[in-house]
């Protein structure tokens, strides 16, 4: 197989306009890339590397799966375990066992990118290191939620994902806990633009350095 790809190619893979993938390009966020001969069409076009970190594991996923390539490897990790939670590295998504969710996981997914994922991730973690610290035999669980989220936002623990998050209350936590709804889906933890309601941005001022 080739491990080249072209921009029309990845378009369809990734379930967006030409347009989309065209102007991302346009703006550097693939970085393994070639121009090659128009084979016959004149001027010059470009491809884009299978393994460029930008293309998202789904539409790696199929590529993979249309050249007959083995899929053992298709999600991309969580973000490292910050030292003193525990010493186990983040567990890949699982895949979906109940007909909703497989349901879900069959439909072409969106256009995510790359810095979109990582604050997704990012929420993720924090959700997961917040639940052990929660179920270490605290005698209350509203006073381990106010340490936790104390030793947080002053920077105390996990710097890495306050550089990415910054300020997150308890609040927050609930809502984004709510938002998965009991699954490991972190696509549900990306964080939207505007509020489809009334246009009103979602984003902290933190994670707004990160993703705009």
């Amino acid at each position: 197989m080739s491990e080249w790809i072209s921009v029309k190619d990845l378009a369809a893979f990734e379930n967006c306009s030409f347009y989309s993938i065209e102007k991302a390009f346009q703006r550097g966020r693939y970085t393994k890339k070639r121009q090659v001969d128009g084979r016959g069409r004149g001027g010059k076009v470009w491809q884009i590397h299978i393994n460029d970190p930008a293309i998202s594991a789904e539409a790696l996923r199929k590529i993979r799966q249309e050249n007959g390539i083995d899929n053992r490897l298709t999600t991309k990790p969580s973000l490292p375990v910050p030292a003193g939670i525990t010493g186990q590295e983040p567990h890949p998504t699982p895949a979906p066992t109940s007909p909703r969710l497989a349901n879900l996981a069959s439909q072409s997914t969106p256009c995510i990118s790359e810095k979109a994922k990582r604050i997704a991730l990012a929420r993720m973690d924090l959700l997961r290191i917040w639940q052990e610290y929660r179920n270490r035999g605290h005698v209350k669980a509203t006073a381990a939620d106010q340490d936790f989220e104390n030793a947080y936002n002053n920077k105390i623990i996990f710097k890495e994902i306050y550089e990415i998050l910054g300020t997150v209350s308890i609040k927050t936590l609930y809502r984004w806990q709510s938002d998965l709804d009991g699954t490991s889906d972190w696509s549900r933890l990306v964080p939207q633009h505007f509020n489809r309601n009334n246009g009103i941005s979602r984003l902290s001022e933190n994670e707004s350095k990160v993703f705009m």
